[in-house]
C-alpha cells in the first residue's frame, strides 16, 4: 500500500501575490530540504504531486513508495523518509524495480520475482529477512525451539482476529467468549530441564485480550508457543493464569531438581523462594530451631531455549506451584505489542502441619519467561513485559508469624522471609520469588519502543535465525 501525502497548494495571503523575492519555504529546486519537519525532496512530484518540494514523510518500514524514472523510493528502516534505489531493468509503478528477464525467478534487493516467457512479472514478495545469494527465494525465519517444523506442516494456517481468547494448553483447545475457535496446533515433549511447548500455526493474528491456561498443576503442563507467517499484533492484556510448576523430585518448567525452593514440611520456617532469571530468597526461621527454606537460583538460558517458566517458591504435595508460565511468540514479518503480556511469578501458599498445631509458609514464585521473535518488533505505549517474582507468604491466623520476603523486580532484588522466635504454632516469612527473563530476537539485533514501554525482566536481545 502507498501512502500519498498531501498535495502541496501554496494559496497568496489576502488574494495578493507573493512578492516574487520571498522564496518558497517548501521548495527544493536546488536539492535540499532543510526543515526537519520536511525532510524528504520530492523531486519529481511522485509522492505529492508537487515537483521540487519538500515534504513530510511517514511510513511503513521498508513499504515500496513510488517510483522516479528507473529509481526505486522505498520507506526507510525507520519510516522517516525515503531511500532511492537504481533499478537495472526499470522501475514499474506497481511493484518497484523489476528484477527478473523471461522465464527467470529472481531474489534481490530484499524482493523475490518471477517473470513469464515475455518478461512480464507474474509473482513479487518482498523478504523481511533478505535473500539466500545461492538460490531464488527468501529467507525465512527460523522460530526458536526448533518449531519451524510444526509450521511447514500447516499449508494454509488460519489468519485469526481473536477478542477475549482463552487458550488451553494441555488439551489445545482455543475459545473466545462466544465459540470455540479450531487453530492447527501440536504438542512437543520436554527438552532437557524446559517445558513441554502447545504450538499454535497461525498465517496473522491480531490478539486482544487473552488469557493462557497451562492445564493442570503438575509436571506435564506446557507453555505456549504461537508461531505465524505474516503480523502479530498484540492489544489489551494477555495473563498467564496458571503457573509453572516445581514439584520435588521431578525436574519441570524451569525448575532445579528436587529440594528446589521447598522447605521441611515438619516444621513451620517459611520456603524458600522459587526462581528464573535471579535468585530468589531464602525463607526465614523460627529462630533457634527449624532452618528457613533454601533459596532457588538462577538458572535457564538467556535465549529462552530450551523454554521454561519460573520455578515454584511453594512445593508442598496437594499445595498449588507457583511459578511463572512460559510464552513464545514467532512471526515471519513483524510483531507489535500494545498490551500487558503478564507472565509474573504468584504469591506463596500455604499449609497446615498434620496436628494442625503450625502452619508452612510458602515461597514466591520465580517469575516466567516471554520471547517475542521476528524480523520487526515495536513495543508501544502501553507495552507492559512483566515477570517478577511472587511474594512470599506472610499472613496466617496464628498472631506470631514473620512477614514474607518481597519478589525481584527489574529494580530491587527478592528479599528473605523475616524469622521468629520459637513459639507453639509460629511461622517465618516465605522468601520472595527471583525475576523472570524476556528474550527479543529480530533481524538486526534492535527493536523500537517507547519512553512509557515498561520492561519488568532480565532482559536480553539477539539476532533471528533463518532458514
Amino acid at each position: 500500500m502507498v501512502r500519498w501525502a498531501s498535495s502541496l497548494v501554496l494559496i497568496a495571503a489576502c488574494g495578493f501575490p507573493r512578492p516574487a523575492d520571498v522564496a518558497d519555504p517548501r521548495s527544493c529546486v536546488d536539492g535540499i530540504c532543510t526543515d526537519p519537519n520536511y525532510p524528504f525532496c520530492d523531486e519529481g512530484g511522485e509522492i505529492s504531486g508537487a515537483a521540487k518540494t519538500c515534504v513530510a514523510v511517514s511510513c511503513i518500514a521498508g513499504e515500496f513508495a513510488a517510483c522516479h524514472g528507473d529509481v526505486e523510493l522505498n520507506c526507510n528502516s525507520a519510516g522517516t523518509t525515503y531511500d532511492a534505489l537504481q533499478c537495472a531493468l526499470g522501475c514499474d509503478p506497481a511493484i518497484g524495480c523489476r528484477l527478473c528477464e523471461p522465464n527467470q525467478t529472481v531474489c534481490a534487493n530484499g524482493k523475490v520475482q518471477t517473470c513469464d516467457a515475455s518478461g512480464a512479472v507474474t509473482s513479487s514478495e518482498i523478504c523481511p529477512l533478505g535473500c539466500f545469494q545461492d538460490q531464488p527465494r527468501c529467507r525465512n525465519i527460523d522460530p526458536s525451539n526448533d518449531l519451524g517444523k510444526y509450521l511447514d506442516m500447516v499449508a494454509n494456517p488460519p489468519d485469526l482476529d481473536l477478542k477475549n481468547a482463552t487458550f488451553a494448553t494441555g488439551t489445545g483447545i482455543v475459545t473466545t467468549a462466544t465459540q470455540t475457535v479450531t487453530v492447527p496446533n501440536f504438542l512437543t515433549g520436554p527438552s532437557g530441564d524446559g517445558a513441554p511447548i502447545r504450538v499454535y500455526i497461525v498465517n496473522s493474528l491480531k490478539l486482544t485480550n487473552a488469557s493462557v491456561e497451562l492445564g493442570t498443576m503438575g509436571p506435564s503442563a506446557p507453555g505456549l508457543a504461537i508461531v505465524t507467517r505474516r503480523d502479530i499484533s498484540l492489544e489489551g492484556t494477555i495473563t498467564i493464569l496458571s503457573a509453572g510448576q516445581c514439584t520435588p523430585g521431578a525436574a519441570v518448567i524451569g525448575c532445579r531438581p528436587a529440594g528446589s525452593g521447598a522447605w521441611d514440611p515438619s516444621v513451620s520456617s517459611g520456603g524458600g523462594g522459587g526462581a528464573n532469571g535471579t535468585d530468589g530468597a531464602d525463607g526465614g526461621s523460627v529462630v533457634n530451631t527449624y532452618p528457613g527454606g533454601i533459596k532457588d537460583v538462577a538458572s535457564g538460558t538467556a535465549l529462552l531455549v530450551p523454554l521454561r517458566g519460573g520455578c515454584s517458591g511453594t512445593s508442598i504435595v496437594g499445595s498449588y506451584q507457583n511459578g511463572g508460565g512460559a510464552i513464545q511468540f514467532s512471526s515471519g514479518t513483524a510483531i507489535h505489542v500494545d498490551a500487558t503480556v503478564d507472565a509474573r511469578g504468584f504469591d506463596g501458599s500455604y499449609g497446615f502441619s498434620p496436628d494442625n498445631a503450625s502452619i508452612w509458609a510458602g515461597g514466591g514464585g520465580g517469575g516466567g519467561s516471554i520471547l517475542l521473535e521476528a524480523p520487526e518488533v515495536v513495543l508501544g505505549a502501553t507495552a507492559k513485559l512483566l515477570t517478577a517474582g511472587g511474594n512470599g507468604y506472610s499472613t496466617c491466623p496464628a498472631t506470631n508469624c514473620g512477614a514474607g520476603g518481597v519478589g525481584a523486580t527489574a529494580t530491587t532484588p527478592a528479599t528473605q522471609g523475616a524469622d521468629i522466635q520459637f513459639a507453639v504454632g509460629a511461622s517465618a516469612g516465605g522468601g520472595g520469588g527471583g525475576l523472570g527473563r524476556v528474550r527479543i530476537n529480530t533481524r538486526t539485533g534492535v527493536y523500537a519502543k517507547t519512553s512509557s514501554t515498561v520492561e519488568d525482566a532480565v532482559l536480553t536481545t539477539g539476532v533471528l535465525s533463518t532458514r
